[in-house]
């Protein structure tokens, strides 16, 4: 539910999906809805993991405080 939810309340999100030898991210706008479809990149690194980056909504939240990184 934790995705979902910052999902609807940003302006913008962005998944990338590291797995495998290749590289996912799908973007998504206006509360959710998908800007394209999902895109898969081979790539040489040989890491894995998931960085999610968002946008809070300004119509959501009238003040905005980011602690830490």
């Amino acid at each position: 539910v934790g995705a979902s939810v910052v999902n609807a309340l940003s302006d913008w999100l962005k998944v990338t999906v590291r797995r495998d030898g290749f590289e996912y991210t799908q973007d998504f706008v206006q509360g959710g809805k998908p800007k394209g479809n999902l895109k898969k990149a081979k790539t040489a690194q040989k890491h894995s993991g998931t960085t999610v980056s968002f946008l809070p909504s300004a119509e959501s939240f009238s003040t905005l405080n980011w602690i830490g990184r």
